[in-house]
């Protein structure tokens, strides 16, 4: 019994590890390449105060953890068998 979800936790762990290290990184280019970005083409980013930068960022990062937890959500509803009739039956 304990061994049936001994695979589906190691399974589990795995994929979460590797999703978070593809979010940092996917973190750090964006912090990188969206300064960059506001500071050449927005004309009024330089003139910001340290706070108000950090809110010009939160719509942008809102948006991507919005993105990871909708395809997240996406793979365990409709692609993974854990939510299908009968399941509950062999667990």
């Amino acid at each position: 019994m304990q061994y049936k979800y001994a695979k589906v936790i190691l399974l589990t762990s795995g994929f979460l590890s590797i999703l978070i290290e593809i979010l940092f990184y996917i973190m750090q280019v964006y912090e990188v390449t969206d300064k960059k970005i506001s500071l050449i083409y927005i004309k009024g980013y330089s003139k910001l105060s340290k706070i108000e930068k950090i809110v010009w960022y939160d719509p942008g990062f809102s948006t991507f953890h919005a993105l990871v937890a909708a395809a997240l959500s996406f793979y365990l509803i409709v692609v993974s068998d854990l939510f299908k009739n009968g399941t509950q039956e062999e667990i």
